[in-house]
């Protein structure tokens, strides 16, 4: 998925392992992820992929939980393309539009590579 690919936002697809954050990215400023080391790129994650989330979830205000899993689905609303997570923990699925700046994503796998990672713990970046 690279819903900032109409705004001419330089991006590169997702590998398994990327540690990546949110960010605002082109001149709407949509939530977008991003590797820190080079935060104008954004890292397009295929649909399918498992993420590893590190940080707080905007739905889950007050929650002890800072590590979650997630899959990566697009969503097309109203003729536009939006990026989903569906959550193993939470029934409701969230838009990566609604998260925080600087929340720590890890790519766990992508479809059709056979490459995972193990799940990283609070606090600790993801073993590649």
């Amino acid at each position: 998925m690279c819903v900032y690919s109409t705004e001419n936002v330089p991006n590169r697809p997702a590998k398994v392992g990327d540690s990546l954050v949110t960010r605002p990215l082109g001149e709407h400023n949509h939530i977008g992820l991003v590797d820190p080391t080079d935060p104008g790129c954004a890292v397009c994650v295929p649909d399918g992929s498992r993420v590893i989330i590190t940080g707080a979830l905007p739905e889950l205000h007050g929650s002890d939980q800072q590590v979650h899993t997630a899959t990566m689905h697009e969503k097309i609303l109203a003729g536009r393309l939006y990026d989903v997570l569906k959550f193993d923990s939470i029934d409701e699925p969230l838009f990566l539009g609604d998260f925080d700046e600087n929340v720590g994503f890890s790519i766990e796998t992508i479809p059709g590579e056979e490459t995972t990672i193990e799940p990283a713990r609070a606090g600790e970046p993801a073993a590649a």
